[in-house]
């Protein structure tokens, strides 16, 4: 389907919604560093130091000291575009930096609109159903990869389809440089080379013009590979996934918990069962998707609350509702429409197969890569369905309905950010009877300790002295500690934001997992549980006495 239709291609839909996307960027340009953000920064400071060594030097990590390239899985260039803005900004200014990282959600819009231009007729619509969801619009206030990697991985699928489609040298150039420029921000983006040569497979076009354009890349990351290994002593890219187990528990606790994330924090979970029934699915699609939330609810909540049960229930219904609707979609297809259909599905099945197995946990920034062709590929089938008209309305209205649950999950993760900062603020104010400061923990409560003037402490307590204050959170990864050490502590003061909100994006209590299934299978919940607890200890000089407490 070549939709070269006038539908939804106004200047004043586009001039709204992108008022509309840097609106809610604006709202995020205050977003303290939060999760994975400060590991990237620990790149930028040492490119700072020595530009030609991204990956060098040691650090801790969850208690381990190591290399530093070690705690890293991504490559560096985000990091060289990090120091570039530290560098102009004069030091690390949060909004400086989410100022610049502006320029990656608007690319991801602008190329999956050129996308959806091609494969659907409402390519405004489909933008906005794919933008307003809960995982874009909060992963655009970070400073992780996964929007940096989905804007360039857009770019050269979008590239791709036009030097296919046209046999424009131009795009060729430019999709063999956004796959090389993504594979160099994630490892990911090697999959890029043969996904997009699955398009003029399909379409019956030479291979070989795309082949040469995406010819670099592999060149590229051969050449980074020996590099790392000549001066690290390992291939980074291998190492970087060398500690992630493969084992089938593992692999299917996190596919259970993708399956939830699908539903809850992509497009509106509730609209994927109406979806999969207009296109067509039938009582036994609708009876497999209730025997696979029966199982999966039983099998993996059995420490939840009631309530936790429920919720986790309609959040992996809806979501495979969304798979069911990928297959739906594609019945009573002509073949030029099945062609395209099959490459979509590609773009979208693979990535998501990729992160099951390659990621120690599911998250829902994981989802991002793929979302865009499931929205396409679902909106294919309802255009086959459903009138235009009828169709440009409703998807308006799902677009609509899940930006305000994007902005309650986004309001969420900023206080839990807050949270995070607001501990490292009450921390600083504690004084030791020692002179060492100490804390364990990781995301953006590590990055404010160590502004705050603490040290990461080691699992083992190497370096710690009778006196010294140790702070220790409760959500963000804090090591666990010696048994020597942890019977020397005494409980100091308990350090909690004074601020709460209901909607919990990461809490063991809550069982919510936005960025990490370790915490929970839920991608958010309403809780009354404290957005963060820290405890601060003294050091003692011998083993506290039996019965006291920490």
């Amino acid at each position: 389907m070549n939709a070269q239709s006038t539908a939804g291609r106004g200047g004043a839909p586009l001039l709204l919604g992108a008022i509309a996307l840097l609106a809610a960027l604006a709202a995020g340009l205050d977003r303290p560093i939060h999760i994975d953000d400060d590991v990237y920064l620990w790149s930028a400071r040492r490119i700072l130091a020595d530009p030609a060594d991204p990956l060098g030097g040691e650090g801790t990590f969850i208690g381990e000291r190591g290399p530093l390239y070690h705690f890293i899985q991504h490559p560096p260039l985000l990091s060289y575009f990090q120091a570039a803005v530290i560098a102009l900004a004069g030091g690390e200014r949060e909004r400086a930096l989410h100022l610049a990282y502006w320029l990656f959600p608007i690319g991801a819009a602008v190329a999956l609109h050129d996308l959806a231009r091609r494969f659907t007729s409402l390519p405004l619509a489909a933008t906005a159903l794919v933008l307003s969801t809960p995982a874009f619009l909060v992963m655009s206030h970070g400073l992780m990869t996964d929007v940096p990697f989905l804007a360039l991985w857009l770019a050269a699928v979008a590239a791709g389809v036009r030097a296919t489609d046209g046999g424009a040298a131009g795009a060729r150039l430019a999709c063999g440089a956004f796959a090389a420029l993504a594979t160099f921000v994630q490892y990911r983006g090697l999959l890029l080379a043969p996904l997009l040569l699955a398009y003029p497979w399909l379409r019956g076009r030479p291979l070989r013009p795309l082949l040469a354009a995406l010819l670099p890349t592999p060149l590229l990351f051969a050449a980074w590979s020996l590099w790392t290994w000549r001066t690290l002593g390992v291939a980074h890219p291998l190492d970087a996934g060398s500690w992630i187990p493969l084992d089938g528990r593992r692999l299917a606790f996190d596919a259970v918990a993708y399956v939830a994330l699908l539903g809850g924090t992509t497009v509106l979970g509730p609209l994927w069962l109406l979806v999969a029934r207009r296109l067509g699915a039938g009582a036994r699609g609708f009876g497999l998707v209730a025997a696979l939330t029966a199982v999966a609810t039983l099998a993996w909540t059995g420490e939840y609350t009631p309530a936790q049960r429920v919720a986790f229930a309609a959040f992996f219904a809806c979501g495979a509702a969304a798979l069911l609707s990928l297959a739906a979609a594609r019945r009573g297809l002509d073949r030029e429409a099945g062609r395209d259909d099959a490459f979509l599905l590609l773009m979208a099945v693979v990535p998501l197969v990729s992160q099951v197995a390659l990621n120690l946990f599911a998250s829902a920034r994981s989802l991002l890569v793929a979302l865009p062709f499931v929205v396409l590929v679902t909106l294919r089938g309802l255009e086959r369905r459903q009138p235009a008209p009828g169709l440009a309305r409703d998807a308006w209205l799902a677009a609509g309905a899940t930006l305000l649950l994007a902005a309650a999950v986004a309001a969420a993760d900023y206080r839990f950010a807050q949270a995070q900062r607001e501990v490292a603020l009450q921390a600083a104010a504690l004084r030791p009877r020692g002179g060492g400061r100490w804390f364990t923990g990781e995301w953006g409560f590590r990055h404010y300790m160590e502004r705050a003037g603490f040290r990461p402490l080691a699992a083992d307590g190497s370096g710690i002295a009778p006196g010294d204050l140790i702070v220790i959170p409760e959500v963000p990864c804090p090591a666990p500690l010696a048994d020597e050490l942890a019977a020397r502590l005494r409980l100091a003061a308990d350090i909690a934001p004074r601020t709460r909100f209901p909607l919990k994006v990461m809490s063991f209590e809550a069982r919510a997992g936005f960025y990490s299934n370790f915490h929970g299978l839920l991608p958010f919940a309403l809780s009354d549980a404290p957005l963060e607890r820290a405890r601060a200890y003294t050091v003692g000089a011998s083993p506290r006495p039996s019965g006291d407490p920490w």
